[in-house]
């Protein structure tokens, strides 16, 4: 049975169990109250068609924000899950990275209320939410490098792959934070490319693969 933190010849290092107990439990509590962001109108607030409408638009924009939130925290969920299962071993460094991506993935159902409400006045509140992003895609990166170099790594075949998987996302948010000073209102439809992935990492290897 594993402890938390373990002696070996090369140091302290820890237990990937206790990574993944504490990255299920942040991720669950954060992807459940991005549902609180969703305004539920009191019985007062709709007595007209007007009304009716006016709600039903702002209604649909804090339904898309929460379904593309959710699907990201969900994406970002699976690759530190993916990355944690083919671990021998971790760090303390390798933790702090953890806890740090961690700390913005808590971060995102602050900013997504901020880019529904206020998002199309202040550009300030579409650059926060497309940097928090960035943050945790080049944190979760990281580990990936971090990892490989120490050795982390029991046997993973397709490390190259994966790591490429892991470099698209920053690479969206980043692209995202250079489209919302251009297209205020379109600029967050480029995660979808998130949940494609997969397909998109591997053209090199298809176009490898016909040569």
């Amino acid at each position: 049975m594993k402890t938390i933190f373990e002696k070996t010849d090369e140091g302290d290092f820890v237990s990937t169990a206790s990574a993944e107990a504490i990255t299920d439990g942040i991720f669950a509590v954060a992807m459940t109250i991005l549902v609180l962001a969703i305004h539920v109108p009191l019985k007062n607030e709709l007595i007209s068609m007007l009304q009716l409408n006016s709600y039903l638009q702002g209604f649909t924009i804090d339904l898309f924000l929460f379904i593309l939130c959710f699907l990201i925290l969900g994406s970002i969920w699976i690759e530190i899950r993916f990355l944690l299962h083919n671990l021998e071993k971790m760090d303390k460094i390798f933790m702090w990275l953890t806890l740090l991506i961690l700390m913005f993935v808590v971060l995102v159902p602050v900013t997504y209320p901020l880019i529904s409400d206020f998002g199309a006045e202040f550009a300030i509140f579409r650059y926060l939410f497309h940097i928090n992003l960035l943050s945790i895609g080049i944190l979760l990166l990281s580990q990936y490098i971090y990892a490989d170099k120490k050795g982390f790594f029991s046997d993973f075949e397709d490390y190259n792959y994966k790591k490429r998987t892991a470099l698209f996302f920053p690479l969206i948010a980043f692209i995202a934070l250079i489209l919302s000073y251009f297209f205020p209102s379109g600029s967050s439809i480029i995660y979808f490319l998130l949940f494609i992935d997969n397909f998109i990492v591997k053209i090199p290897d298809y176009i490898k693969s016909d040569k």
